[in-house]
């Protein structure tokens, strides 16, 4: 169980947000006894056949057998450009890096999108560059070397 979860108490939908709060994400776990009926790839395939424009879905593991759903341009991206803009950045000015599904809006919205060799296919064909992975200290090298001014030579 991931540690942030471990303090909440599961319920049905209506009662969670029973006293209205704001919902910032909300994680859909599919159970131990119903794993490898369906990975996190397949599950995201159908959560957003389901869900349409309802919400933004994407997960961070395809083994993990969960995804994760935000309200609809709540996005690593949206984030970052909310970041960006107060920091007077514009998005050709930023470099992301990132290696799932989730983090997909983020690596197409900057300017210079890097992929974690070894990562999630959708988020490899996303970027515009790919980096070494990360057992590597694959976004160590790639800084290193735009510090440096030259150009990673890895990838696209």
């Amino acid at each position: 169980m991931h540690p942030a979860a471990q303090d909440t108490d599961p319920a049905p939908l209506d009662v969670l947000l029973g006293d209205d709060p704001t919902v910032v994400k909300v994680l859909c776990k599919q159970s131990a006894e119903h794993y490898g009926e369906m990975d996190s790839d397949e599950m995201l395939v159908l959560a957003r056949a389901v869900l349409g424009d309802l919400a933004e879905v994407v997960h961070s593991d395809p083994q993990a057998h969960m995804l994760e759903i935000s309200a609809p341009g709540v996005t690593k991206a949206s984030a970052l450009a909310w970041l960006a803009g107060e920091l007077g950045v514009e998005a050709g000015e930023v470099v992301a890096f990132g290696d799932m599904p989730n983090d997909i809006p983020m690596l197409t919205w900057a300017g210079t999108g890097y992929a974690m060799s070894g990562g999630h296919p959708d988020a490899i064909a996303a970027a515009s560059r790919q980096a070494p992975p990360c057992d590597e200290d694959g976004v160590a090298q790639v800084i290193e070397e735009l510090l440096a001014g030259r150009d990673h030579k890895v990838g696209r």
